[in-house]
């Protein structure tokens, strides 16, 4: 409330009282075997156009991975839920993002899942044992050039196949010698290893 005195005159200004768009009851995130589940509720959407699901692996850029149109229903508590079915080996922050009719933002704060690079069901390798060509592929979304290697046991690379951009390779490892190794899946760029799993050599 605002109030001007001069020249005999009164002025009177109200501001009324701002409306959230939404009051967010609850965001929540949880590992799902391979996937991530992801579930909000809200009490309350006023002029809501939309929701996003955000994801980010290093918490600072994040990337929709999921649209929602905001329900009709705008003065009644409303559950939604959705599942990331390609989450990011290793750390995986989520949030929520609001987006309102006149073009306003609102961001939840973040929700953390984790898979280990050591998790076996990241990496399904056949046959295992192996004699001559091996098949390899992994069920997560690819979104860079990849690189597979083998390794020895004491961490020594023996193969390297680089550029892959699919999901699932076939490669002949007949020239290794019987034994254990880790085929370990990482990043090209970067370097960094994304999932490991052992086979065997016959």
């Amino acid at each position: 409330i605002a109030t001007s005195f001069g020249n005999d005159r009164f002025v009177l200004i109200i501001q009324p009282k701002a409306v959230l768009p939404i009051t967010l009851k609850s965001f929540t995130a949880a590992k799902l075997n391979n996937v991530v589940k992801l579930n909000f509720e809200t009490s309350s959407e006023q002029n809501v156009l939309h929701f996003e699901i955000q994801r980010s692996s290093n918490g600072e850029t994040f990337n929709t991975i999921a649209k929602v149109p905001a329900s009709a229903n705008r003065n009644k508590t409303k559950q939604y839920s959705v599942i990331d079915k390609y989450p990011i080996v290793g750390t995986n922050y989520y949030r929520l993002k609001t987006v309102d009719n006149d073009g306003k933002l609102e961001f939840s704060s973040s929700r953390v899942i984790s898979f280990d690079i050591s998790q076996t069901d990241i990496l399904n390798i056949y046959p295992n044992p192996v004699k001559d060509n091996i098949n390899v592929n992994w069920n997560f979304a690819i979104t860079e050039d990849k690189t597979v290697s083998v390794l020895d046991l004491n961490g020594k690379k023996v193969m390297t196949f680089n550029n892959i951009k699919t999901n699932a390779i076939s490669k002949n490892v007949s020239d290794l010698k019987k034994g254990v190794y880790i085929l370990e899946l990482s990043s090209q760029k970067s370097k960094q290893a994304i999932a490991r799993k052992k086979f065997i050599k016959h």
